[in-house]
């Protein structure tokens, strides 16, 4: 397979534990075709003098330099050593760099059918907002408590925001004027259909009515930042012991971000995950008012990331094991170094509940239960790993 490498200097100042000699980053497990994108994720360490910095990294294809490729990054370091002398950094120690913004996620949360009978009706208790089309052109402001009607059908999105019936061959988004503000959808109630004790019908940011031809259907769409999706999370209890809770996140996270960066999962829907268990469970707004220890367990662990040789892993996660977890190439195709068979002492005498692969909910909450750290937990299950800071 090709090999595509971003490369540093040896012993240049921002040379990072993860870096192997001079490499940063490398592809070697899939072929890149000319045209195609290929993402690459690496960090670096802040230099420890004081002042303007300029690294420059390079980018190598089957070991040849590829021409013009030369990605240049300016940092201006305080707080540590001044040049010729000493001073101490902030706290004694290094400063952190971040590697990239928190992403925005978008989580298909409810298909447009008969539970809703072919429409949304939207409005927010919080914000005034805005009702805008995919190219963000403006198509009318409304008050707080205002309602707006939607729906797609036959190659027209249809909206009616009180003064009658209006179409646009164009996608909706309904969009809070106070920055990841409340949303309700009023129409759709889980005590109604599905059972539930509460309506789980809030979303935090923005909604967006979204059809797809892939599979002929019609999305709504959460669209909101990954740390205020993780507090939506249902993935476990608010009363679990809090270590479980952070590693639980922190795989939750990770898993989210892996399938951010590589968009291909749900892309043909214009979606990072849908919010059922076929990604990961997630009930919004609703969720996190009843779960104040899991927001908790979220900022504790705020931006951190699972890596694997400086890659990001695919942390996949599930109920309980038999007392192994299973290999990564037992139960999916190819291999995941980190992603490997690793004893549950805990599951021991159990049945396997879910596919094996990657952390055990069962096994995990019992580390925890006997003092475990969260991220000695992930230390068990996925092996050879780093936890690393990612975003602030």
């Amino acid at each position: 397979a090709p090999d595509y490498v971003a490369a540093a200097s040896v012993g240049s100042d921002f040379s990072h534990p993860a870096w192997k000699g001079a490499q940063l980053a490398a592809i070697t497990d899939k072929p890149v075709a000319p045209g195609e994108t290929a993402w690459m994720n690496f960090a670096f360490m802040a230099p420890s003098v004081n002042g303007n910095h300029l690294g420059e990294f390079t980018f190598l294809a089957n070991g040849q330099d590829v021409e013009g490729a030369v990605l240049t990054l300016p940092v201006e370091v305080i707080g540590g050593t001044m040049a010729g002398g000493s001073a101490p950094r902030y706290g004694g120690e290094t400063p952190v760099v971040y590697i990239a913004e928190e992403p925005m996620l978008r989580v298909g949360v409810l298909i447009v059918d008969e539970e809703t009978d072919w429409e949304v009706r939207i409005t927010s208790s919080q914000s005034a907002f805005e009702l805008r089309d995919i190219d963000n052109i403006l198509i009318s402001e409304q008050a707080v408590g205002d309602i707006v009607t939607a729906y797609y059908d036959a190659g027209l999105y249809f909206y009616d925001t009180g003064t009658g019936l209006i179409s646009t061959p164009k996608a909706l988004r309904f969009i809070p004027k106070t920055e990841n503000a409340v949303m309700t959808v009023t129409n759709f109630d889980w005590r109604e259909t599905r059972g539930s004790s509460l309506a789980y019908n809030t979303y935090r940011n923005i909604l967006e009515l979204r059809y797809n031809e892939a599979k002929d259907r019609t999305w709504l769409i959460n669209e909101l930042p990954m740390e205020y999706y993780l507090r939506g999370l249902a993935e476990t209890l608010n009363s679990s012991p809090m270590e479980y809770q952070k590693a639980l996140l922190t795989a939750a996270r990770t898993f989210a971000y892996f399938h951010f960066t590589h968009g291909t999962k749900r892309a043909e829907e214009f979606m990072t995950l849908v919010s059922s268990s076929h990604d990961q469970v997630y009930k919004g707004y609703g969720q996190e008012e009843l779960s104040p220890n899991i927001t908790a367990a979220v900022e504790a662990t705020r931006g951190q990331i699972v890596t694997y040789e400086n890659e990001v892993a695919i942390t996949s996660y599930f109920s309980r094991s038999d007392g192994s977890t299973r290999n990564w190439s037992d139960v999916y195709w190819g291999e995941r170094a980190y992603s490997i068979a690793v004893p549950v002492p805990c599951d021991i005498g159990k049945t396997m509940w879910g596919h094996g692969v990657g952390m055990s909910a069962s096994g995990a909450l019992c580390m925890a239960d006997e003092g475990e750290t969260w991220d000695g937990i992930l230390n068990h299950f996925y092996t050879g790993i780093d936890i690393l800071p990612w975003w602030k």
